[in-house]
């Protein structure tokens, strides 16, 4: 998808397009955090945003017939209509979603639209979809969509006498949810995010409500639903990523019975992440525990462990458990506390994941990664040493990428236009050009030079 911001937090005015593999790099307070939280917010919330436009007529006829069948081509044929009331709604969520001031956002511009490569995506003809509303115990509506057609077949599952209670709203919205699901699915991807406070959640994840538990003692404090108010006051007093963060290593106990596709069928992935974690996490009632893969270690809690171990916690527990075909993982510096031979292999990882049809997209500060991702590239080529030096370096064909799965922008500020994120230049044989670190290096090794050679 491409984005267009203006006025958006530090970020005066930006255009970006969210690849395969999407990198943002640059100095400190340029904005490059401001991005990421952008497209981890919409992709959280933009099914509840667009409006499709069931009539009542429509949900009556359900609630009396027992069925309705939809037209999903007419929500295709407006999709850029309908993208455009969800970024107005969406503009309005901000303040919520960055717990910041009302007013803050009131100049900022938002438009999202799918890419040239992504147009295709929009006709789901030919795709089939079938989603059960409701719990195992109590189904309640069944949306059914064939292949090879345009019609959804909304239908009640059992008695109709069991949907008068039903809020007519509440049913239009869940109708709605799933049909925008179906007509948008290929392009909006399930997102999940690591931010850069990862290591404080991981570490303070329990005592991060000992302010609620210290102030529900006051005496002034009588009633619960003052103690709600006060807890939502102090829950979202943090951006979104942030409490979705918190909430996912809260529920870290009951996410560990379950195996994700890669768990399941891409075991070379976990793998390759144990080569970084260079070790295994559990999680009990107790907490979180770390064990290297060291012959006799012991279970240590998070705090007794390194803070590259809890940098890297919630993307282990992610990779094994929760990841699906075809999410968006965004990682706020990825390199956090590791060594730059770790930091190399997270670039190695993430081509990986992208080349199992994942999409990610990172910020980082890390020159490691940059130059690993150039090595990748530089390796996908059609010359004939390349694979003898493939196989002597221990690299995989599992890992390379090419120029066409990368969107790389460095954010800077400019004259003109204020902070914003320009492309960087992108060489199918040499990778990427990263002015933003290649500045820096070129800068330090002038001045050792002279220094050296100086008085000659």
């Amino acid at each position: 998808m491409k984005i267009h911001v203006k006025k958006f937090g530090l970020l005066d005015q930006a255009d970006f397009e969210v690849g395969d593999l999407t990198i943002i790099c640059g100095r400190n307070n340029t904005g490059k955090s401001y991005a990421t939280y952008l497209v981890y917010d919409f992709l959280r919330v933009w099914d509840n945003l667009v409006e499709l436009d069931i009539s009542e007529s429509d949900i009556s006829k359900l609630l009396e017939e027992g069925s309705i069948k939809l037209d999903m081509k007419q929500y295709i044929d407006r999709n850029s209509e309908l993208l455009k009331e969800a970024c107005k709604e969406f503009k309005k969520m901000l303040p919520s979603l960055f717990s910041s001031k009302e007013d803050y956002f009131n100049d900022t511009e938002i438009v999202v639209i799918p890419s040239e490569s992504e147009k295709d995506f929009l006709d789901c003809y030919k795709t089939s979809s079938k989603v059960i509303i409701g719990s195992a115990k109590n189904e309640i509506l069944q949306i059914l969509k064939e292949s090879n057609s345009y019609d959804v077949l909304v239908s009640i599952m059992g008695e109709k006498d069991r949907m008068e209670y039903l809020p007519l709203p509440l049913l239009r919205d869940q109708i709605q949810n799933v049909i925008a699901k179906i007509v948008f699915k290929n392009i909006f991807r399930n997102p999940f995010i690591a931010t850069v406070e990862r290591t404080g959640v991981a570490l303070f994840k329990d005592d991060l409500n000992i302010p609620l538990t210290r102030l529900s003692k006051q005496s002034d404090i009588r009633q619960a639903s003052d103690l709600l108010k006060l807890f939502d006051a102090i829950y979202r007093s943090y951006a979104m990523p942030v409490t979705d963060n918190l909430d996912y290593a809260k529920r870290l106990f009951k996410e560990q019975d379950t195996e994700s596709f890669i768990q399941k069928e891409h075991k070379e992935i976990i793998e390759a992440f144990l080569e970084i974690s260079e070790g295994k996490y559990k999680v009990t009632q107790q907490g979180i525990y770390y064990k290297s893969k060291i012959p006799n270690s012991k279970w240590l809690t998070l705090i007794e462990s390194s803070s590259s171990v809890r940098a890297l916690m919630m993307l282990w527990f992610y990779l094994h458990h929760t990841a699906k075909p075809g999410d968006i993982l965004l990682i706020d510096e990825p390199e956090l506390s590791l060594h730059p031979e770790n930091q190399r292999k997270m670039a190695r990882l993430f081509a990986r994941l992208v080349n199992v049809g994942m999409k990610v997209f990172v910020t980082t500060h890390s020159d490691y990664i940059i130059k690993e991702l150039n090595t990748l590239i530089m390796f996908n080529q059609d010359r004939p040493h390349l694979s003898n030096l493939m196989n002597k370096k221990s690299y995989s064909k599992a890992e390379l990428i090419s120029t066409k799965q990368l969107r790389v922008y460095v954010a800077e500020k400019k004259r003109k236009i204020g902070y914003t994120l320009i492309p960087a230049d992108l060489d199918p044989q040499l990778g990427i050009e990263a002015r933003s670190f290649d500045d820096s290096i070129n800068d330090m090794n002038r001045t050792q030079d002279e220094i050296l050679f100086g008085e000659e």
